[in-house]
């Protein structure tokens, strides 16, 4: 028989030991969303390396809006063009100067079909594919459709381009709405910018849209982390910005 005083010793020491049920668990990897979860696309490759392609149906992304957006395009064929031959064209960028560029988004004609186009580098050494294959692109149309893509978008890109050794002439006509909006809307709205003029003359208010200048920096963190959960609501922003420009094609003719 145990001793009184070491079975107390004994029953004292169960008493404290932590049950395995309460002991701390090590924590679970947390969720990486990848690219291929917020838009399915493929890998491209081009002559100058890899880039990753996302190829979209307006009438998927807008069903509702698309049939006027297909009516709004067909405007320019108060420019002399069809369009089949118009490219709408906008671009997201890590900075204001010498910062590299990371998506540029087009939207087109194909047949019956309005589509988006977005060629996206998944990380900074991809910026010179990004641009080869845009100047491929660029190539086939007559007419770019940009909101001050002439101060902006057109020369941003030229000077990436120069820093990669590329180059692209961007020759053909080029239209650029803010031009026409200032002309038609200043002192009217509060502003001309994109947006203002998207609630003003479109009916429509941005959700899940990613504000402007916080795009950078969530890209920095998606090259950093490999995660991609940030990404889409820069992907919903430029989508976004390309059908308001087809929207108000037509209004600022």
């Amino acid at each position: 028989m145990l001793d009184p005083e070491l079975r107390r010793k004994l029953s004292r020491v169960n008493r404290e030991r932590p049950s395995v049920e309460s002991a701390p668990q090590p924590a679970s990897e947390p969720h990486v969303v990848t690219l291929e979860d917020i838009l399915p696309g493929r890998v491209h490759t081009h002559q100058h390396g890899d880039l990753y392609v996302c190829e979209r149906k307006l009438d998927v992304l807008l069903p509702k809006d698309a049939e006027s957006i297909v009516t709004s395009i067909g405007g320019v064929t108060q420019l002399g063009r069809s369009p089949e031959e118009v490219l709408f064209l906008d671009i997201e960028t890590c900075g204001l100067a010498n910062c590299p560029l990371f998506l540029i988004g087009t939207l087109l004609v194909r047949g019956d079909e309005v589509l988006i186009e977005q060629f996206f580098a998944r990380d900074y050494s991809e910026e010179r594919a990004l641009l080869g294959h845009l100047s491929d692109v660029v190539s086939g149309y007559g007419m770019l459709v940009t909101y001050n893509g002439k101060t902006f978008d057109v020369p941003y890109m030229r000077d990436r381009m120069v820093f990669h050794r590329l180059w692209c002439e961007f020759e053909q006509e080029h239209l650029d709405l803010l031009q026409h909006a200032r002309r038609q809307w200043r002192g009217k709205l509060p502003d001309c910018r994109l947006q203002t003029l998207e609630e003003h003359l479109c009916g429509r208010r941005r959700y899940g849209d990613t504000p402007g200048h916080l795009i950078p920096e969530l890209y920095h963190q998606f090259v950093r982390t490999g995660n991609a959960a940030p990404l889409e609501g820069i992907f919903h922003h430029n989508a976004l910005d390309l059908i308001t420009m087809a929207e108000l094609l037509p209004k600022l003719l």
